[in-house]
């Protein structure tokens, strides 16, 4: 009975601190230093979700939709799952897996030396 409230306690406490950490993804204020172990990938995560949700509703409150733009690239070192600007889920990619990203995906993991460009596409 102790070990299973225990359980319940834990699973409140990682629930509380991803709401915190989306919270301060969204102000723009992560505070590195109390990040626990692990942690710092939600924050990776997190952060590309909150700028494609951004990005989403600047284009919904603009009246705009376009046809989104896709590169072609290959992955130089593991990563792991994403979620892109289109709201998609990708990944986990490996070393030399080749994947179609949205064109701001595929720049950021460029820009990081994670993959290089094979092609553009619109």
């Amino acid at each position: 009975m102790e070990c299973k409230r225990a359980k319940k306690l834990l699973e409140e406490l990682v629930k509380i601190r991803w709401f915190k950490i989306v919270r301060n993804v969204e102000q723009g204020s992560v505070p590195e230093d109390r990040l626990a172990e692990g942690e710092r990938r939600l924050v990776e995560q997190a952060t590309v979700a909150v700028r494609a949700y951004q990005e989403f509703l600047k284009r919904v409150l603009e009246g705009r939709f376009r046809k989104r733009a896709y590169a072609l690239i290959r992955f130089l070192k593991p990563v792991p799952a994403l979620v892109g600007v289109d709201l998609k889920a990708y990944g986990p990619f490996e070393k030399e897996d080749v994947a179609n990203l949205p064109v701001e995906n595929a720049e950021a993991l460029v820009r990081q030396g994670l993959a290089v460009f094979l092609r553009v596409q619109s």
